[in-house]
């Protein structure tokens, strides 16, 4: 996945209801305790009560979509 994706949000969070629509706006890979790769991304959620929410959150919870 890489900026200006959209994909689905595949886990429900605080405000931000399963299968929303996003947009990635930035990727980020840091390093884990355990020294991995651990990978997020910066999101703007397009349903939710706030318009253009910005998110983070990690690819196992994105679906990509196009």
């Amino acid at each position: 996945m890489q900026p200006g994706n959209l994909v689905k949000i595949i886990r429900a969070g605080i405000g931000i209801p399963k299968d929303s629509l996003a947009l990635i706006l930035e990727s980020i890979v840091t390093k884990s305790i355990d020294d991995y790769d651990l990978p997020y991304h910066v999101v703007v959620v397009f349903q939710t009560r706030k318009p253009n929410m910005l998110r983070r959150f990690l690819e196992r919870d994105l679906e990509l979509v196009s």
